[in-house]
């Protein structure tokens, strides 16, 4: 049986697997972000992760050898071991072993061996241990078995320290092509095992194993973001400091990115969890409470002395309260809650309106009179925050996107105003969605007022009446 290594035979065309866009887009997103407001040094960083994740789930086309009793190496890296299997590397049998260790900087997509047909697919709990090592035969790891013209082989992914997250894309009964792509592993070093033999006997699969594939270390990349949301709070509370208040406004905006997209994230991947909930709401805590309420009082509340830093402690509770409600109704909602709609002003709006106005003028506030007025920029949120007025969610707002090309590029002409004059147009989205949500709140307690009116006259209001 001859053995081809891939590696020789790449072919130029260069692709990115599916798996790495969000990896992608998570770096580049920010990067372009700083880049169109001129914050080169702080765009490269992120540009160059964005560009080594395009590296690292890059997928080569590949030509395969045709041919009879041929192997293909399942993936690239350097050969760790080859020949007979040892007795506590391989289930019960005779076995040939080719072991394969991978890189970071080895094209991490996987692919079969042999051509034929995908008998059982198995998933193994273990340890994390460095790939290189022999006791990372105790590694969880994935197990493809193939039935290739009667002869059985085995192809294994193992993860690694740092590798948590098998990405496997074959379903039991499927017939393969020699070369065919079958999945990859994610995120650092790694190694992969293939396995053949004669008449192997094939291993129950476990019942428990089913239901929990491909799960570990998939928490960790909403909880990056998480953190780095709580690094930008830290960080407006330096530059507030330092009376840097064109850099601190910028990290609440960032930190309102970074808050969406561990999120997204999280639902994405669908690793939500306790934990994850309870980092999200103390980072919040800091970048949309702690965070703006410093930044409010060194541009501009200090002239108003004990007035001023009071006024930042009442924005601080408020956000706690806010965060702190909102996850007790988080975690009893019902099939009745209307999603559309948060309960207060959410937190990063809220902060949006602190940072928008810094933004816009930079330059601070001197004096007490010039001070007094902008104590309705934290206050007004504050109340917001604890209040029960209805805001409308920004995710479950239907502009039309699938249905009308224009609304598509009005979209566009929105995003060029911003770029083109970000610290106006900033202030304008603040300022709008908080007014949007009183008036519409106002129109709704006009229109209940008649209708409780009929009420009390003894009839029954029809639900026309009724405010949706």
């Amino acid at each position: 049986m001859t053995f081809y290594t891939l590696p020789g035979i790449i072919d130029l065309q260069m692709k990115i697997d599916r798996a790495g866009l969000p990896f992608i887009a998570a770096a580049l997103v920010p990067a372009a972000l700083f880049a169109t407001m001129r914050r080169y040094t702080l765009a490269a960083p992120f540009a160059a992760i964005g560009g080594f994740m395009a590296f690292f789930f890059r997928d080569p086309e590949r030509h395969v050898p045709q041919g009879s009793g041929l192997v293909v190496a399942p993936a690239d890296g350097r050969v760790m071991f080859a020949g007979s299997s040892k007795d506590r590397w391989s289930p019960p049998g005779s076995w040939k072993q080719i072991t394969i260790f991978l890189s970071p900087l080895d094209v991490h997509v996987n692919r079969t061996p042999v051509d034929g047909r995908v008998t059982r697919i198995d998933y193994r709990h273990g340890k994390f241990l460095p790939a290189y090592k022999e006791a990372s035969n105790d590694n969880e790891l994935n197990e493809v078995w193939m039935d290739h013209g009667g002869r059985t082989v085995v192809f294994r992914q193992v993860v690694g320290v740092l590798a948590r997250r098998i990405v496997c894309r074959v379903e039991e009964g499927q017939m393969l092509e020699r070369g065919q792509r079958i999945g990859l592993m994610k995120r650092s070093w790694r190694r992969s095992r293939t396995t053949v033999l004669d008449n192997a006997p094939l291993l129950r699969r476990r019942r428990e194993d089913r239901t929990h594939r491909f799960r570990r270390g998939v928490f960790l990349l909403p909880s990056l973001f998480t953190v780095a949301n709580l690094f930008c709070g830290y960080a407006c509370v330096v530059y507030s400091t330092r009376s840097d208040f064109d850099t601190a406004a910028l990290f609440i905006g960032i930190a309102m990115v970074l808050d969406t997209l561990d999120g997204f994230f999280a639902r994405l991947t669908h690793s939500s969890s306790a934990f994850g909930v309870e980092l999200d709401s103390l980072a919040d805590v800091v970048s949309f409470g702690l965070g703006p309420a410093i930044l409010a009082f060194t541009w501009g509340l200090w002239p108003l002395e004990r007035l001023g830093w009071a006024a930042g402690f009442l924005y601080v509770t408020a956000a706690a309260m806010r965060l702190a409600r909102f996850n007790v109704q988080s975690s009893t909602t019902t099939a009745s809650t209307d999603k559309r709609y948060f309960v207060g002003m959410p937190s990063p709006a809220a902060a949006s309106v602190i940072a928008s106005t810094v933004y816009l003028y930079p330059y601070g506030l001197q004096e007490r009179q010039a001070a007094l007025p902008a104590l309705a920029m934290v206050l007004v949120p504050a109340f917001l925050m604890v209040s029960t007025i209805r805001f409308r969610s920004v995710k479950a707002i239907d502009v039309g996107w699938r249905r009308s090309y224009f609304a598509l590029f009005l979209g566009a002409v929105a995003l060029a105003l911003v770029a083109s004059h970000p610290r106006l147009a900033l202030v304008v989205l603040s300022y709008t969605y908080t007014a949007t949500a009183l008036v519409v709140w106002g129109y709704t307690r006009l229109r209940r007022r008649p209708a409780e009116h009929v009420a009390g006259d003894g009839r029954i209001p029809d639900s026309s009446e009724h405010p949706s």
